[in-house]
């Protein structure tokens, strides 16, 4: 992929995603009784901060879009992050993150984010 000095020239990384959520009631009928949309768009040293990270590793590798990647993860800012690597060119495909949010939704606990 051309190494560390290739590495270190990407300087960020944007991430830009929308989301759409059905929440279902907690009733016998469990019909969708929220939707909520949500845009993100974050930009990160994701790279730089995977390979400086002292707890970096290999995790069991996912399936995306019918194809097994590699998953690297590690902790970046309190959040567990797993960064799953495109077997063919070896480049990142999606950015998964755990965080617990502190907004409407924070009763959910623990939610899991991709991109």
């Amino acid at each position: 992929m051309g190494g560390r000095e290739r590495l270190e020239a990407v300087k960020s990384l944007r991430l830009e995603g929308a989301q759409h959520t059905l929440l279902a009631e907690q009733s016998y009928r469990q019909e969708p009784f929220i939707t909520a949309y949500a845009r993100t768009r974050e930009e990160i040293e994701l790279l730089l901060a995977a390979s400086n990270a002292p707890d970096l590793h290999f995790e069991a590798p996912q399936r995306v879009r019918g194809t097994l990647h590699p998953v690297l993860a590690f902790n970046w800012q309190g959040r567990a992050v797993h960064l799953l690597i495109n077997p063919f060119n070896h480049l990142p495909d999606a950015v998964e993150s755990v965080a617990v949010f502190y907004d409407h939704w924070w009763q959910w606990g623990r939610c899991c984010a991709s991109i």
